[in-house]
This record gives C-alpha cells, structure tokens and sequence, in this order.
C-alpha cells in the first residue's frame, strides 16, 4: 500500500513539474532569412526548424503561426529554447511578442468617425478598424511645428 503511495505521489508530482514546464513558455516571433527551396509547406520546415530545439511532443505543438507577409513564425518557446534557436543557421533574431497598448483618446476623430452620428449595429457589428502608428515621433525635426503639420494635413497634401 505505502509504494503504492509513493507511486502515486511522484506520477503527481511529475505531472506538476511538466505543467509549470508548458506554463513557462511564452509566444516568440522568429525572423528567418530565407524561404526554404523545396516546394513542402512552411509549417512543415519551421516544424523541423523546432525539432532541434524543443522536445519533440511539443515541437508541432510550439508552432503557432507561420507568417507569408515575412519570413518567420510564432511559437511558444522556454527562454532557453529561443535563446537556442537564435543560434540557428538561417534564423535572423528572435524577440518576445509584446502587446501593444493604444495611446491615443482621439481614435474615432482620427479616422473621420462621428461619435453624434446615428449607428447602426446591424451593419457596424463585425467591422474591425486598424491603424498601424509608423513610429514618426511628432516632437522630431518637422513634425515638432504643429502649426505646419497641421496645415499640412488639412490641405490635403499629407499621408
């Protein structure tokens, strides 16, 4: 009965140590150089990119996305694991997926949205409005003249 006990105590224990192990992980973007030549899926080399790095029951399930608009992917990795994959032939950088925060009140005033208009739901419902911040800092060079830049905007010429 007592190793019976015991058995049980260290399965437990084995799970507990396996689950605080996945909850470590976190999500990374991984920049590759190039595209692979062979004509088999993306997933699939990326897949075998992480074969290397993570053990292999989590190597399919570490992958998250596989991105076209770049070359690279997101996958949950350990620190040690994307600090290993950095070291990759072929991998350019891998950075830590952060999330974003808006800064800005004035959304709806800046893409031409009234808020004293009549909405309809119906329609308005699954609509999904983006805007991507460049990054231009408004204090540098030129754009700290806020009378210029604004003038600049109203007459039409601007972005």
């Amino acid at each position: 009965m007592e190793a019976r006990n015991c058995l049980a105590a260290c399965a437990l224990m084995h799970f507990i140590l396996a689950v605080s192990a996945i909850d470590k992980r976190m999500v990374y973007i991984v920049f590759v150089e190039s595209l692979p030549q062979h004509p088999y899926s993306l997933a699939f080399h990326y897949s075998e990119l992480l074969k290397d790095i993570v053990p292999p029951s989590f190597a399919r399930k570490s992958l998250l996305r596989s991105y076209t608009n770049f070359n690279g992917f997101s996958a949950k990795l350990t620190e040690k694991e994307a600090y290993r994959l950095r070291r990759l032939d072929g991998v350019d950088c891998v950075l830590p997926n952060r999330k974003g925060y808006l800064q800005t009140t004035h959304s709806m005033e800046y893409i031409g949205l009234s808020e004293f208009i009549e909405r309809n739901l119906l329609v308005e419902s699954n609509t999904i409005i983006g805007v991507f911040d460049t990054g231009i800092m408004a204090r540098v060079g030129e754009f700290s003249k806020v009378r210029s830049w604004s003038l600049y905007l109203l007459n039409g010429r601007g972005v």
